[in-house]
């Protein structure tokens, strides 16, 4: 049995995955940043609108105030260090790095801390006639909605990342340190 933690960073107007990573129970990890989605993200308008009290320029819509928190919260923290090695790519890239990844693997569990995630995963390993990652037929996931994984103790870990989200996810269910670096 080989137990994977799984975090996926995504626009939840668009439903488009911005980066998503699995972490092996032993370290092992694939963390892709998807291409598309960070070009939408860095060209991204803002409209912006004066605060009731005249003081502020604040984002005009609800959308606006979005794409604002994922340019703060996901977009700068997608490379935040050197021994993290994420990939761009797209999705056609993606599939061939995760039937590398997961080569040899059986009876894999992916535990995950949010329904959404599996649900980006599997449109991921899936293409458009319905065929999915070879190796991956036969995978089971467990979502740990109560789980809160942060805050994290573990040194460098950054919140909205996914690479250190699924590790602190890691360290939430099992106590154990596996990041790399």
């Amino acid at each position: 049995m080989a137990n994977y933690f799984l975090d996926a960073e995504f626009n939840k107007l668009s439903r488009e995955l911005i980066s998503i990573a699995i972490v092996r129970e032993d370290g092992k990890y694939a963390y892709f940043v998807m291409r598309e989605a960070i070009e939408a993200l860095r060209n991204a308008q803002i409209v912006t609108k004066l605060s009731s009290d005249l003081r502020n320029n604040i984002p005009a819509t609800p959308e606006d105030e979005h794409r604002l928190w994922l340019m703060q919260n996901v977009l700068r923290n997608l490379g935040v260090t050197d021994e993290i090695e994420g990939w761009q790519m797209n999705k056609a890239e993606a599939w061939v790095e995760l039937e590398r990844f997961f080569y040899g693997d059986s009876d894999i569990i992916i535990h995950s801390d949010w329904p959404s995630d599996p649900e980006y995963f599997c449109a991921l390993i899936t293409d458009t006639t319905g065929r999915m990652v070879p190796g991956l037929e036969d995978v089971a996931f467990k979502v740990h909605g109560n789980v809160n994984p942060w805050p994290c103790p573990i040194d460098g870990a950054i919140q909205h990342n996914a690479y250190w989200d699924a590790v602190a996810l890691a360290y939430a269910l099992t106590g154990n340190d596996i990041a790399q670096g």
